[in-house]
């Protein structure tokens, strides 16, 4: 890839030497910039509501019965299994613009006008943010479990022994010793949101916007 990114090539002529003329053309570009903001936006917007969510379901799932917490990891990560295109073709549909979309079909009921989520810059973002962190956290969730299940449980009871109460047992052991945990999954959700295309593309893209 680094090699063909100094080349202009096509599959219908030979490739011709460009040098950094590509590089240049993008660097000088206002929309390659603007994408690179709203892709940070993006991210900051889903990247630390899915870790938050993620860690707290994981301690959850630990809680519960057996049977109970099995129901939940798979219904949390249900939808990490579903491709790009069907939970684009699920948002399309909730996100409708119209009266038959689900969302404002159901504010309908409560005397709220339709809302163009997708086709109005205040809302794209958050609808797109939104599909994001449902579709992504249950992958976030099984990292954040993993990261949970690694402390030794010599340290809760020893904690518990000591006289620490829940909050206590939280800052001082739960979140410092699962903070790699967090900081993986904050790097694989970096990368994952900036390539983050297949879903914002099927339900944005009848909005020139």
């Amino acid at each position: 890839s680094v090699v063909n990114s100094f080349y202009d090539s096509s599959a219908y002529m030979d490739a011709v030497w460009k040098g950094m003329g590509n590089y240049t053309k993008v660097l000088t570009d206002e929309k390659f910039w603007k994408s690179i903001g709203v892709g940070l936006k993006f991210i900051l917007s889903i990247v630390p509501i899915q870790l938050i969510l993620a860690f707290f379901i994981a301690h959850l799932v630990i809680q519960l019965p057996k049977h109970l917490s099995s129901f939940v990891k798979v219904t949390v990560y249900m939808p990490c299994l579903l491709s790009g295109i069907i939970v684009g073709a699920i948002f399309s549909y909730i996100y409708a613009s119209d009266a038959g979309g689900f969302l404002n079909n159901l504010l309908s009921k409560f005397g709220v006008a339709p809302i163009g989520w997708t086709g109005e810059p205040r809302w794209a973002l958050f609808s797109v943010a939104v599909a994001a962190i449902w579709n992504g956290l249950g992958y976030t969730t099984l990292v954040m479990l993993g990261g949970i299940l690694d402390i030794p449980r010599d340290y809760y009871e020893a904690a518990k022994l000591d006289g620490l109460g829940v909050f206590s047992i939280y800052g001082k052991i739960m979140i410092p010793l699962s903070i790699p945990a967090f900081v993986a999954q904050f790097i694989f959700s970096f990368v994952g949101g900036y390539n983050n295309y297949m879903g914002p593309l099927l339900y944005l893209y009848d909005d020139p916007n």
